[in-house]
């Protein structure tokens, strides 16, 4: 591939670093997660594990400044909150919609919930894309969960998160 940068970018440092798609769920006890059913992480950046139970959990191996994207879109007519959720410290953290930052962070910033979109009662016919993005130094060992209003279905073509690393 030509470069057509007068900056001169490696190709490398522009690529997405992580990416999830297809979610339908979130976690049956951490109940505001995402489970991501897909993440390709092609500089194993992050380890990913993902459990029923608890939805998906990204740890931050390789350090960096990253810009973090979700979208998601319900699969059936209601509410939806998304959010991002950085070092969340308790279980009970995890189980709050991200519907505001006060709201989310009561217990303390236990969420640690750093960036939030929503939507409210969307009809069937048109349910529009939630979006929230953060730009953030991240950390070996930061844990980073992807967080939606509690025990939503939703909607796998338009669930996706993307994750690029912009800079060491």
């Amino acid at each position: 591939m030509q470069q057509h940068s007068p900056y001169h970018v490696p190709p490398t440092e522009t690529e997405v670093t992580l990416r999830g798609a297809g979610a339908t769920a979130v976690g049956s006890a951490d109940t505001a997660v995402i489970l991501w059913p897909s993440v390709t992480d092609a500089t194993g950046a992050f380890t990913h594990t993902s459990a029923a139970t608890t939805g998906s959990i990204l740890t931050c191996v390789r350090p960096g400044v990253y810009s973090i994207e979700l979208f998601a879109a319900l699969a059936l007519a209601g509410d939806l909150n998304v959010g991002l959720s950085l070092n969340a410290v308790g279980a009970g953290a995890l189980t709050g919609s991200p519907a505001d930052f006060l709201a989310a962070d009561a217990g303390a910033g236990s969420e640690g919930i750093i960036a939030v979109g929503g939507m409210v009662a969307a009809a069937a016919a048109d349910l529009p894309l939630c979006y929230c993005k953060r730009i953030i130094r991240i950390v070996p060992g930061d844990v980073l969960r992807f967080m939606a209003t509690a025990a939503v279905t939703l909607d796998a073509d338009n669930s996706r998160f993307f994750m690029e690393r912009l800079s060491p």
